[in-house]
């Protein structure tokens, strides 16, 4: 998660291959002070989890789509009927 305020996320978001490089565009953008990052096992799990966070916060968010799923997920979104 990435916010402009702390304890504020304004964007959700993972990456399955290079978490370094991603951040680094995001820090690159300057359009957010604060990170926020979490490890998960799987490329699915951490979908799963960046979806409940979007559908969550989808009120204060800058995210203009719905997480995209991972290449051989099993499963869509466990919160709406994307990627289903």
């Amino acid at each position: 998660m990435l916010a402009d305020t702390p304890g504020i996320p304004r964007y959700v978001g993972r990456s399955d291959v290079n978490l370094r490089s991603r951040l680094r565009q995001h820090a690159a953008a300057e359009e957010y002070r604060y990170f926020y990052v979490e490890h998960h096992r799987s490329a699915d799990d951490a979908f799963h989890r960046e979806s409940g966070l979007y559908h969550h916060y989808i009120h204060q968010l800058d995210n203009l789509v719905h997480p995209g799923v991972p290449r051989g997920c099993r499963g869509g979104c466990p919160r709406c009927s994307y990627g289903h």
